[in-house]
């Protein structure tokens, strides 16, 4: 919930679209979490760290404060369990919040998507299916919430 000096040089590059970056801070212990050989945090460490009741009211929280007003925004996951616990979460605060997912079926994906697109609804949680840097043009907030190690 850092949001490491990588997205801020990657937009200064420009690589990405300008863009107004906001932190939240977590209390997260990611000293815990194994590192694999390409130098990323193990992901179901990574998902334990992430997946708790706490961490997820308080990105629910962040969203109701900060963003609320917004027509999108796209949340990347870590894992599919995270997927599940933020999407239930987003939904317990009256925020229609859907996703998509590797398990979801291809026409669910491209319906969503569309629906997305168009407006329909102001969330959309992902895992494995989008990447960051996906171009959807209406997305006006990108929340991650898959930490990443320094560089």
């Amino acid at each position: 919930m850092k949001d490491g000096e990588g997205s801020a040089r990657n937009i200064a590059q420009p690589r990405l679209s300008p863009a107004k970056l906001t932190n939240v801070e977590a209390k997260l212990d990611l000293q815990k979490i194994d590192v694999t050989r390409t130098g990323d945090f193990n992901l179901a460490d990574l998902s334990q760290a992430m997946d708790q009741p706490e961490t997820n009211q308080l990105i629910v929280r962040t969203y109701l404060h900060l963003a609320r007003q917004r027509r999108s925004t796209l949340v990347f996951c870590v894992d599919l369990k995270h997927v599940d616990s933020l999407t239930a979460t987003f939904r317990g605060a009256g925020v229609d919040a859907r996703f998509v997912s590797s398990t979801s079926k291809p026409a669910y994906r491209r319906e969503t998507l569309a629906a997305f697109v168009r407006g329909e609804f102001p969330v959309l949680i992902n895992c494995e299916v989008l990447t960051e840097g996906a171009d959807i043009p209406n997305v006006r907030l990108h929340s991650r919430q898959r930490e990443l190690t320094e560089d």
